[in-house]
């Protein structure tokens, strides 16, 4: 048995103690990792700058285009404002497109018409002229025939004789169905 009368202090201490290297290895590892991830980040920050980059030249080729587009977004919007204005005066007037459309094409080739007369209440009163008995028949038959109008007659027939051409002049009445006010 060996006794060492020495203090503490002065006695030998072994050259690797396991707490010791415990220590050193968990600062290795520490500074280790601090490293790679400092080094990690660094390489993710500048990746995150060039796309950055990237991305501020691409904003800087489309501003133009997006300007132009709200540009043209401004305008879409005035010419909507435009169109439901229009629709607004137009309904101010009554439908009366529809009873001409109707009498166009109820009209036959021998027959034309001088006056047509829309009176308020659902009525209108047409004149014309004709070469033949027929044409005012075909005229009368095509006009009950038609969706929009509901009755009409024969009001008025003349017959007129120029430069040795006969014609007659009739007067119809028509009953629409739609409003004429």
């Amino acid at each position: 048995m060996r006794i060492n009368l020495l203090p503490p202090e002065y006695r030998p201490k072994p050259l690797v103690e396991l707490r010791r290297v415990f220590l050193l290895t968990g600062a290795i590892v520490v500074l280790l990792a601090s490293l790679a991830f400092f080094g990690w980040n660094y390489l993710t920050s500048n990746n995150l700058a060039e796309r950055i980059a990237v991305l501020e030249g691409q904003i800087a080729v489309y501003d133009p285009a997006m300007a132009e587009l709200e540009g043209l977004e401004a305008f879409i919007a005035k010419v909507r404002q435009w169109e439901k204005e229009v629709e607004e005066i137009g309904g101010l007037y009554p439908p009366h497109q529809e009873v001409f459309w109707s009498l166009a094409a109820a009209l036959p080739q021998e027959a034309w018409l001088t006056e047509v007369e829309i009176i308020p209440g659902e009525k209108l009163t047409v004149r014309g002229n004709s070469l033949n008995f027929r044409a005012m028949g075909r005229l009368l038959e095509n006009i009950n025939g038609v969706a929009f109008f509901q009755s009409s007659f024969l009001k008025e027939v003349r017959e007129v004789t120029q430069d040795e051409v006969t014609s007659y002049q009739f007067e119809i009445e028509i009953e629409a169905g739609g409003d004429l006010n």
